[in-house]
């Protein structure tokens, strides 16, 4: 819901940038859903959905630790997905994540553990596709969810119709009387969940 004043909407370009702000506003909400949403009032994440089950997680060799000597962690969390998913999956984790198994791989794993392509042909670890999920978890404490891995075909995201954004030409207040705004309200229904427990595993410190 955006509301602004009449002036603002006389003396700004507002309403013309709205349905892209809008736009945007729905995407990162998504994206946030779609990692670690609850599965109330918003999709099931897939993270969520993944360390309800007990199988789906992966322990650290050192509990509640994940340093740039935890490479064996990394080579643990794969080799855990069923093997046919396996040829299929690619790797989530936050941009923190990232940079600390970047270190392994200069550490010595060389570039078949990390394949850096250049020429922005994008970046592999272990064979696999990597994408970063702001939303997911940056401190390497215990309890974090800090690196997914498995096969996309098995998250199903579910869109109903698509969003929907109805204009309000006078907004009014706790009395019933104009306030002298006018503003837009967004809607859309979407839903996600996993549907093959197998097909995903999660690195939990």
């Amino acid at each position: 819901y955006v509301f602004g004043s009449y002036e603002v909407f006389e003396d700004t370009n507002l309403a013309s940038e709205l349905p892209g702000l809008i736009a945007d506003a729905k995407d990162r909400i998504e994206s946030d859903a779609f990692a670690i949403g609850s599965g109330t009032a918003a999709p099931f994440g897939v993270v969520t959905s993944t360390t309800a089950i007990t199988a789906s997680r992966v322990s650290p060799t050192t509990g509640g630790t994940f340093t740039a000597a935890s490479i064996a962690d990394v080579y643990r969390t794969t080799a855990a997905l069923d093997p046919r998913h396996r040829a299929k999956s690619t790797h989530v984790a936050n941009y923190a994540v990232y940079n600390l198994i970047r270190q392994m791989s200069s550490g010595g794993a060389g570039s078949a553990f990390w394949a850096n392509f250049g020429s922005n042909v994008p970046e592999q670890l272990l064979g696999r596709p990597l994408y970063e999920s702001s939303t997911m978890a940056s401190a390497m404490t215990t309890g974090s969810n800090i690196l997914l891995t498995g096969n996309f075909e098995n998250y199903v995201i579910f869109d109903r119709i698509g969003m929907t954004i109805e204009y309000i030409p006078n907004v009014v207040g706790a009395n019933f009387r104009p306030t002298g705004q006018r503003g837009w309200f967004a809607t859309w229904r979407v839903g996600a969940d996993v549907t093959d427990a197998n097909a995903f595993r999660v690195l939990k410190l």
